[in-house]
């Protein structure tokens, strides 16, 4: 029964730790990684080792790894957009969108457990002095775990003694009270090294790159009254449609801002929008939309009118004073926004320069569309991080809570303590018990031995003292004699007697210290 409930246990545990753990490669779902680079700070540190789970779906917020066919290696990042099936990744340390549009055929994970600096030791592994350290040590507990006892029969005809596996005692495989208050002080000591490791290598505070410190804004437009015909089918053209020159001569543009911080006090700043015209020989020409002005507060709104026909007739003069002849030109709504004040207690001082880009022929201005396939669309709205620093309490984060170091470092000392403690409780009550598992052991091991008797005050003077249980059995053995167990005052005695010679073993019990005779 003791034998099915343990391989029941342990078909149970495997079973689980395959389910949990087991990667791909074994039908699991389960992908390790280990972190390097700032790009996920402070959520993730260089060198921590991070389980990653399949699921059936992702959401964006989650922290999800993905294979990068431009790296040719796994990246972990957070989703912040899902769109027809790809997903767009950043790192939150950094102040860009990461280049691939992965989809779901690319994604290893999804964040599981992360544990931090694990990622170095199990690199440390990979050395062969390490990696053959770790393996003797597993061997050696597999061995160590794998003894059972034997138990001395005295079979038919009193034949030899034999040894055999212990079956019928299923408690003589229990360990006793102070093995295991000892066992449960050896793992709180080990959990407390554990954790110290840890705890007490971090700094109790550490200084980070606060990225998206703050974030500012731009957004341009353009709109102008159109006649409805075949060209137009609304009384108003907007931004993104074709300007066609003969029926639009006059666009009004224009640049809103903002900045968004956390804490911003004293904001305010200079704002300027122009229009640059330009051929791809190197011909530049800027104007002025809207001269420099100044505004305070964390937003400001440009406007200007872009005369399209002034923008031909300085075309036509160009290629009159210079013989060229070219079929596109290039326009560009260049914003530029200087910046200062304060932002989380932070000084801030710092520019935004924003573009928007047209082609013009002889016909028509639209907005410029890329044509590399990896270049970014064209956005009216454009923003841009600022990044700054912060001083911060460091903290640890594993199975989806977080302590800081210094509760860590408090928790790894109250182990350490109370796992001394437990293991010096349990040391001492095995010693206690020491008498009584070695007579219970002798009693299992020898049962069809050991007859008990009432104790002999006659029969102890003559007594032979044996250094064993097992030399006393050799005896019995060789003398075809019966094992005598007396319980005397502090001992159990086991006793073989032959022709008058009485031999003894006998087992103290240290909890009593043995009887005294007095006068």
């Amino acid at each position: 029964m003791t034998r099915a409930l343990a391989l029941l246990a342990t078909v149970a545990v495997l079973g689980t730790a395959w389910f949990f753990l087991a990667p791909p490669q074994l039908g699991g779902k389960t992908s390790y990684a280990v972190t390097f680079g700032v790009s996920m700070e402070p959520h993730f540190h260089h060198g921590d080792l991070v389980v990653l789970r399949r699921r059936s779906s992702y959401r964006v917020g989650d922290v999800v790894a993905y294979h990068s066919h431009d790296l040719h290696r796994n990246v972990l990042h957070r989703i912040i957009a899902i769109r027809n099936g790809h997903y767009t990744f950043k790192g939150d340390n950094n102040d860009f969108i990461d280049p691939e549009r992965p989809t779901v055929a690319d994604l290893v994970g999804s964040e599981w457990l992360h544990i931090p600096v694990a990622g170095n030791w199990l690199a440390s592994l990979h050395s062969p002095l390490n990696a053959s350290i770790a393996a003797f040590v597993v061997v050696l507990l597999l061995v160590l775990s794998g003894g059972g006892t034997v138990k001395y029969r005295r079979g038919r005809g009193r034949q030899a003694v034999i040894k055999e596996q212990n079956r019928k005692e299923s408690s003589s495989a229990l360990p006793s009270t102070g093995f295991v208050v000892a066992a449960a002080g050896a793992g709180a000591l080990i959990a407390a090294a554990a954790l110290g490791a840890v705890a007490f290598t971090k700094p109790l505070e550490r200084t980070l790159v606060w990225a998206n410190l703050y974030v500012q804004h731009g957004k341009f437009s353009y709109s102008a009254h159109v006649d409805r015909g075949a060209t137009y089918q609304a009384t108003r053209l907007e931004s993104g449609d074709p300007v066609y020159l003969q029926l639009v001569h006059r666009l009004p543009v224009a640049f809103a801002y903002r900045l968004q911080a956390a804490s911003s006090t004293g904001i305010a700043g200079d704002a300027s929008l122009d229009a640059v015209v330009r051929d791809d020989d190197g011909w530049v020409h800027r104007i002025a939309l809207s001269p420099e002005h100044s505004f305070a507060g964390t937003s400001s709104t440009l406007h200007g009118t872009l005369d399209l026909r002034r923008l031909q007739k300085l075309i036509y003069t160009f290629e009159r004073e210079t013989g060229v002849h070219n079929t596109l030109y290039h326009v560009t709504l260049a914003a530029h926004v200087a910046v200062h004040g304060t932002v989380a207690a932070r000084p801030l001082a710092t520019t935004f320069a924003p573009t928007l880009a047209f082609d013009l022929d002889a016909y028509r201005l639209a907005v410029s569309v890329p044509t590399a396939p990896t270049a970014a669309p064209n956005a009216f709205t454009q923003s841009v991080g600022g990044a700054g620093t912060r001083t911060e309490t460091a903290s640890l984060h594993a199975l989806g809570r977080t302590v800081t170091v210094a509760q860590a470092r408090r928790l790894a000392t109250l182990l350490g303590i109370a796992g001394l403690a437990l293991a010096v409780v349990g040391g001492l009550l095995t010693l206690v018990g020491r008498r009584e598992q070695e007579a219970e052991s002798i009693r299992r091991r020898y049962e069809d031995w050991i007859i008990d008797v009432m104790p002999d005050p006659a029969r102890a003077e003559g007594e032979r003292r044996v250094p064993s249980m097992d030399a006393l059995a050799r005896l019995a053995e060789r003398y075809e004699r019966l094992i005598l167990h007396e319980r005397r005052d502090g001992a159990d005695a086991f006793l073989v007697e032959d022709d008058g010679i009485v031999y003894t073993y006998v087992v103290r019990d240290w909890t009593r210290p043995p009887a005294v005779a007095t006068p």
